[in-house]
């Protein structure tokens, strides 16, 4: 019994589904619901805007600076020891040995 229902089930719910009406249903259904979603993460994003709360976005730019402004001062540090090595070894060689 319990397979027959759901052959039947199957069965109808097949038929909705090949249905034009129902696909244009389903297919407005999820473009309303999509246009819904997008208008309400705009008007979040306009909110924190407002309040002076970063968005995802903003805070995923502030991160890729800060990333780069590390790899510059990584840099830098870099290129002052190298400096300070050759300052050093510039200096031993002009010290007077006795």
């Amino acid at each position: 019994m319990l397979t027959n229902v759901w052959q039947r089930s199957t069965r109808t719910a097949a038929r909705i589904v090949s249905s034009d009406v129902a696909f244009g249903w389903l297919q407005r259904g999820l473009h309303t619901t999509l246009s819904a979603r997008n208008l309400f993460e705009r008007n979040v994003v306009r909110v924190f805007s407002s309040v002076n709360i970063p968005s995802k976005q903003d805070l995923d730019r502030l991160s890729e600076r800060v990333e780069e402004i590390d790899r510059d001062l990584d840099h830098i540090i870099g290129r002052i020891e190298r400096l300070t090595r050759r300052l050093e070894r510039n200096n031993d060689a002009l010290r007077p040995r006795l």
